[in-house]
């Protein structure tokens, strides 16, 4: 084997595994179905660091939620909340709870399209984000898919600027 083909067995590997991991996410953006992903099949050393950051991230939102709610405005307050679902979904990837990162997937995608947005803020993004917050820890142990789903669809709504 010479080095060039060497060269482009590792460069198709590599796009392979790029078009995967591409297609994987677009089906978490898509809107498809979730996977079940249940946190029972994550490994125990993991899980517990999962569970620990979960946790730290669910403190983080509640501490800055009920601040925004005083005066909702695309600020660094709302950008914040943005990047810790933004860790949900990278942690929920990393691990392989699919349905953690779809929800934070959908999350971050509403908060972006808000933020980048200039008309005023939808009606519906505060009881959202109130509703989402309180139930997260029970999201995060997989109490109820169809409330994840429920969640999932809100986040859409929002997202898209459509009213219910």
């Amino acid at each position: 084997e010479t080095e060039t083909e060497t060269e482009t067995e590792t460069e198709t590997e590599t796009e392979t595994e790029t078009e995967t991991g591409a297609a994987e996410g677009s089906a978490l953006h898509s809107g498809s179905p979730v996977e079940p992903g249940s946190l029972d099949e994550i490994p125990e050393a993991l899980r517990a660091v999962f569970a620990e950051e979960c946790a730290e991230q669910v403190v983080r939102l509640q501490t800055l939620l009920p601040a925004w709610e005083q005066a909702p405005a695309r600020d660094e307050r709302l950008r914040e909340m943005r990047r810790h679902f933004h860790t949900f979904k990278g942690n929920g990837l990393a691990v392989g709870a699919e349905r953690i990162a779809a929800l934070g997937r959908e999350a971050q995608d509403m908060l972006d399209r808000v933020l980048e947005s200039s008309g005023p803020l939808d009606p519906e993004l505060a009881p959202l984000l109130r509703d989402l917050v309180s139930r997260l820890p029970g999201l995060i142990s997989g109490d109820d898919p169809a409330v994840l789903e429920h969640f999932l669809q809100r986040c859409r709504v929002v997202q898209q600027g459509d009213k219910p």
